[in-house]
């Protein structure tokens, strides 16, 4: 039945979207996004409690709370861009981004070992991935597969939609082996919790998250070039598209002293981006839910 109501749902907001100028659909989507805040008292809660994790104090109850109702608002409008972009033309897709950062991406390319472009639940990440195909250079989108069939199957019919190949996340090293030796793009989102015997303990907003290696491992192992890339919605319903420099590395005969080096760095750049635009990251995720052995046995 879930299913069924998630389908209903989205084949209903895809047939408004369609029909709507660009800028009514994402005003409804914020409007969709303000109506779940106000029913879903559970993540509302998740998204308070992880900003007084990040900000303790230092932020006021009334700015967290705006926070949280502009997480909604905007996850929302993120959702309609999506059901609509079928509609989008490339030179129209190119139109609402500014890029910032071009020749980082173009001298990482220029090195022949493939890049592994990282980011996090901030902004519309998944238009930078389209955007990114309709500059020219087509990336290999590393995803989890949605729980619902149908909507998993809308979300890889957007992604392809300007070039790009989906490598579903389980099982998924061997082919992102191949498309770095090939000279492309990878794109991995590293901003979530995951279970321990899969993650290492880096610093988060001054406390330990459980963090996916998979950057520093493949890195480590292809010598592909590693690019932070952020995308940042801005005024007039537009959005700039960042690419930082380079993000260095060496490897040492201390392979896991490496890897909790790369995790950390790459990190603390998403730290630093959500906290210049915390009102675009995805707060209703439990990011520190997975705790470190030994703050379990403090607690026994």
């Amino acid at each position: 039945m879930k299913e069924i109501r998630e389908n209903i749902l989205a084949k209903l907001f895809t047939a408004i979207a369609y029909l709507l100028p660009r800028r009514w659909a994402l005003s409804l989507g914020r409007m969709v996004g303000w109506l779940v805040y106000l029913l879903d008292k559970k993540h509302r809660e998740v998204c308070l409690k992880n900003l007084s994790i990040a900000f303790g104090d230092s932020l006021p109850k009334k700015r967290k709370e705006e926070i949280v109702k502009n997480t909604f608002r905007n996850f929302g409008a993120f959702l309609f861009e999506l059901l609509r972009l079928p509609r989008m033309s490339k030179d129209d897709l190119l139109k609402i981004a500014e890029v910032k950062g071009i020749s980082h991406l173009k001298r990482a390319y220029a090195k022949k070992k493939g890049v592994l472009l990282f980011t996090a639940h901030l902004g519309n990440w998944e238009l930078m991935g389209i955007h990114h195909g309709a500059l020219g250079l087509p990336l290999n989108v590393v995803a989890r597969p949605l729980d619902n069939p149908l909507l998993d199957q809308m979300l890889i019919e957007r992604r392809k939609l300007t070039g790009n190949r989906v490598i579903t996340k389980k099982n998924a090293l061997g082919e992102i082996v191949r498309a770095l030796k090939r000279g492309e793009g990878v794109a991995l989102l590293i901003d979530q919790n995951v279970q321990r015997k899969e993650g290492v303990f880096v610093d988060f907003f001054g406390k330990k998250a459980c963090t996916t290696p998979a950057l520093a491992a493949i890195a480590l192992r292809t010598g592909a070039a590693i690019i932070p890339a952020f995308a940042i919605p801005t005024d007039g319903d537009k959005y700039l598209f960042i690419y930082e420099k380079e993000l260095s590395y060496k490897k040492s005969r201390d392979y896991q002293k490496d890897i909790l080096d790369i995790t950390h760095r790459a990190t603390k750049i998403i730290e630093r981006y959500i906290r210049l635009y915390p009102d675009c990251w995805l707060w209703m995720h439990r990011r520190w839910k997975t705790r470190p052995p030994e703050e379990e046995e403090d607690a026994s």
